[in-house]
């Protein structure tokens, strides 16, 4: 009797095992129940079924037509079907991937026995049994396996949302989903890890574009994911995990599944590269791809030193495409011109009972504003902050939710009538278009400020040193044509390097970016500065940026200030500083 033993996946429909169902031959039984249940891990989700069945149970005439089919999924074994002409069909061609992970598996499970290709394994008892783990070999591998998953998920969330721009990518994606089954199905079913803390959600149901194109890493993500690492990591090493033996029981079971986890790792990691170099593209579509015309000699005027009217088009700002921390310190700014002198930022301290901006007057009337930095604000979000106020006790006089989008008239109703519920009668909303007015009609240069890039001041003590500054003198947006022109020498040797090379790439532009690499510049699609994790490197840069933008030399050309394009005025000035162009 033939010890051998048939693999069959069975699509939803199928109920026999047949010639077009069959897709691997395993020596013997054990070996082709763990591939069997190794396949159910990594494929079952999908619908699929694996079975197997002694070769013996089949007539001759079957075995005959399962060695013919077995050997045309071996021509198909190409991971893109649409390699051969014509491609063969998608159901055919997803056996020979089976087909081909049931070999790789088999060889590995081989070898850690020390067997030949046909031989049973030397520990596989008699009654043809794979030996089962021991309670020791299933706590260990399963502490080493929980660990590696838990970083793979890691690094597909960091490497994707903390993305500028998306795409679909259905390998990544498919990448994440295997990563949660696993992690999931680990922590249920493996009996040694049951006094696992927290519960495992995974924070995405998937990583498409449309799932996580509104998300921010730092402010939404970043937080959850490396809790739940960090747990993982204490975790593991309360309960002692070590590495395991060669050809132990536990090593066996970790190395069947590293392959795939460095796969998704590595799915992640040329994502994240392949959205930068996509972003690199954007820079050098949208910014000026020659020096632009010098401006023609203004008209006389009647009056002597009368600005010439310039058309400019007004666009909105995107607030929530800046940080929850970013958007509550310009709200605090604004708040210290507006009639808050005494403005407190609760928020910057954590712990803030629901208070992100507290303010106290005179006459002893309080404030409270409540910021919510979404592009689309919801109830539920702003009945928590509610709810969240009232229960620390706090009862302001007056209370303004300020939203970084757009508010619709019947969720500003909501957000009234739940204010009202909770004790604050006296409640405003404003949406980001009406926050954006208040802030030109009071101090417009602190969007020029938020929008080019310029760092405000981190303390609030520090924002009300500015704000006192700014009191009283006329706010300047924009320097005419003649102010502008500097000589060279006034700029730092920075500032200086940073413009020729600016103005020598054919685009004009520069890209500088934080990402989970560090801090960089891109200029001419050529590192300017490598990614760096060094602080010093990116004071020193960024100082060199804010320099070009106070002096209108360069100018941001998407709404985070990431793209900065030199004007005509760096153009010239470029040309002050280094060799002719």
């Amino acid at each position: 009797m033939s010890p051998a033993f048939y693999l069959f996946a069975l699509q939803p429909g199928d109920t026999a095992e047949a010639a077009d169902t069959v897709f691997f031959e395993a020596d013997y039984e054990s070996l082709a129940k763990v591939l069997c249940r190794l396949f159910d891990m990594e494929y079952g989700a999908g619908g699929v079924r694996f079975t197997c069945k002694p070769a013996a149970e089949f007539p001759p005439e079957a075995h005959v037509l399962f060695a013919e089919a077995l050997n045309w999924l071996q021509v198909y074994d190409e991971p893109d079907r649409h390699v051969y002409d014509p491609p063969p069909p998608e159901v055919m061609h997803q056996r020979a991937q089976y087909a081909v992970r049931a070999k790789s598996w088999a060889e590995i499970l081989k070898a850690k026995h020390g067997t030949g290709s046909a031989a049973k394994p030397a520990s596989d008892p008699a009654d043809g049994k794979f030996p089962t783990m021991a309670p020791e070999d299933q706590r260990n591998g399963g502490l080493n396996l929980l660990l590696l998953l838990a970083q793979a998920y890691y690094a597909l969330l960091e490497n994707t949302v903390s993305c500028s721009c998306h795409a679909l990518d259905l390998e990544l994606n498919d990448s994440y989903l295997w990563t949660v089954a696993q992690m999931t199905n680990l922590l249920e079913k493996n009996q040694e890890l049951q006094d696992f803390a927290p519960k495992f959600e995974p924070i995405f149901p998937d990583l498409y574009p449309s799932t996580i194109k509104d998300v921010e890493w730092e402010d939404m993500v970043a937080s959850d994911a490396e809790g739940f690492l960090s747990a993982v990591q204490k975790y593991v090493h309360r309960k002692g995990a070590y590495p395991p033996e060669e050809r132990s029981p536990a090593r066996i079971f970790v190395e069947l599944f590293r392959p795939a986890i460095t796969t998704s790792i590595e799915r992640a990691t040329a994502y994240h590269q392949r959205m930068n170099e996509h972003m690199q593209k954007r820079l050098r579509a949208v910014s000026p791809s020659a020096k632009p015309p010098s401006p023609a000699p203004a008209a006389a005027s009647n009056t002597a030193g009368a600005a010439v009217p310039i058309n400019r088009e007004v666009r909105a700002v995107h607030f929530e495409d800046f940080s929850g921390r970013e958007f509550e310190r310009l709200v605090l700014a604004y708040a210290l011109r507006d009639g808050w002198p005494n403005a407190e930022w609760l928020g910057d301290a954590g712990a803030d009972g629901g208070r992100d901006i507290w303010n106290k007057d005179e006459s002893g009337k309080t404030s409270v504003m409540l910021c919510a930095n979404f592009k689309n604000l919801t109830l539920a979000k702003v009945a928590s902050d509610v709810k969240k106020l009232a229960d620390g006790g706090a009862k302001p006089d007056q209370v303004i939710v300020v939203g970084g989008g757009k508010v619709s008239a019947g969720l500003r109703e909501k957000i009234k009538a739940e204010a009202s519920k909770q004790g604050f009668l006296n409640c405003s909303v404003w949406s980001g278009v009406e926050l954006e007015e208040r802030i030109r009609r009071k101090a417009e240069h602190l969007l020029e400020r938020f929008c080019h890039g310029e760092p405000f001041p981190e303390t609030r003590a520090e924002l009300q040193k500015m704000a006192a500054s700014e009191a009283g003198a006329k706010p300047v947006h924009a320097q005419s044509a003649s102010s502008e022109y500097l000589d060279p020498d006034h700029l730092s040797d920075d500032a200086k390097r940073l413009l020729v090379e600016m103005s020598l790439a054919q685009d004009g532009s520069a890209l500088r970016a934080k990402t989970h690499s560090g801090y960089g510049v891109t200029i001419g699609g050529r590192e300017f500065v490598p990614d760096t994790m060094e602080r010093r490197i990116e004071a020193k840069w960024e100082r060199a940026f804010r320099e070009l933008l106070k002096l209108g030399l360069i100018e941001a050309t998407d709404s985070k200030g990431e793209i900065l394009a030199l004007t005509d005025s760096g153009y010239e000035r470029a040309d002050e500083c280094g060799p002719t162009r």
